[in-house]
C-alpha cells in the first residue's frame, strides 16, 4: 500500500461461538480499512465467552491525540442487545459513562459529568429500553411505549407536568421523538423532583429510551445540551444494516 489513508476509523465484528467473524459495521471507509475488513472476513478470534460477541475497535494513526482512556473521545459505548442487534450513543465533552452504575440501577448505560459518578450526580443521562408492542388499534408500537412510559410517570408523580420537545436526529437518520417532564420523581431518591427529557427512538426490535434527569435547575440549558448530543449520536444496527460487510449468519 504506497498511500495509506491515515483517517481513523471504526467497526463492530459480531463472533460466532468459535470465532469467527459473522457480521461486520463499519464507521469509516479508508484503504486499510478495506484491507483490514478483507482480512477479518477470513480469520478467526479465539472462541469468546458468548455467542454472538460483539467486538468494538477504534483505529486512530499518526498523530491523533486522542485520550484512548478518555470515554468522551474514544470509542463510544456499544450497548449489545439480544436477537442481533447492536447501538451506540454520543458522549458529550466533559461526560463520561458507565455501565456497572446503570446496569445496578436497571438501565443499560448511565452517562454523568467528568469526576461525578452515577449515584450522586446532580445530572445523569441513562438509557434503557422498551420492549415494543402494539395491542388493538395503537398507531404503532413506538407510540404505544411512549404512552406506557408517560402512564407509568403520572402513576408514580401525578402532579409531573408533560410537554412535547422538537424531535432529534440521530446519525442513523431516525426521528427522537422528545417529551419534556416538569416535578418528576429522581428514579434514584423518590424524595426528590426534578425536570427530565425522555427521548424515544424507535425501532422494530426495541424502543431506546434515553432519559436526562437534571435537580438542578440552573444548569438543565447546559445538561438538555449533553441530552441532545447523546441521542444525536444514536446510531442502531442490525442485520439489515447497509454498512454490514459481512452478511448476519442466519
Amino acid at each position: 500500500m504506497t498511500q495509506p489513508n491515515n483517517s481513523p476509523f471504526s467497526f463492530v465484528a459480531a463472533l460466532d461461538a468459535s470465532g469467527h467473524v459473522t457480521r461486520l459495521y463499519r464507521n469509516g471507509n479508508t484503504n486499510i480499512s478495506t484491507c483490514l475488513f478483507n482480512t477479518l472476513e477470513n480469520d478467526s478470534f479465539p472462541a469468546p465467552p458468548e455467542s454472538p460477541y460483539y467486538l468494538h475497535v477504534d483505529m486512530r494513526f499518526d498523530g491523533d491525540s486522542t485520550d484512548q482512556h478518555d470515554s468522551s473521545k474514544g470509542a463510544p459505548p456499544l450497548i449489545v442487545g439480544p436477537n442481533k442487534y447492536s447501538y451506540t450513543v454520543g458522549v458529550p465533552a466533559d461526560w463520561e459513562f458507565n455501565f456497572e452504575q446503570a446496569h445496578a440501577r436497571g438501565a443499560e448505560l448511565g452517562l454523568f459529568p467528568r469526576g461525578a459518578d452515577f449515584n450522586g450526580s446532580s445530572s445523569v443521562i441513562y438509557v434503557s429500553e422498551i420492549d415494543p408492542t402494539c395491542e388493538g388499534d395503537c398507531l404503532s408500537p413506538l407510540d404505544e411505549s411512549i404512552a406506557k412510559t408517560l402512564r407509568e410517570v403520572k402513576e408514580e408523580s401525578p402532579g409531573v407536568l408533560i410537554s412535547s420537545g422538537d424531535p432529534i436526529l440521530t446519525r442513523d437518520g431516525a426521528q427522537a421523538k422528545i417529551r419534556i417532564l416538569k416535578g418528576s420523581s429522581d428514579p434514584r431518591n423518590t424524595a426528590l423532583k426534578d425536570n427530565e427529557a425522555l427521548a424515544f427512538i424507535g425501532h422494530e426490535e426495541t424502543t431506546v429510551l434515553v432519559v436526562l434527569t437534571a435537580r438542578d435547575p440552573s444548569t438543565w440549558d447546559r445538561d438538555f445540551t449533553a441530552f441532545q448530543q447523546v441521542v444525536a449520536g444514536h446510531k442502531f444496527f442490525n442485520c439489515n444494516s447497509p454498512d454490514l460487510v459481512v452478511p448476519c449468519s442466519r
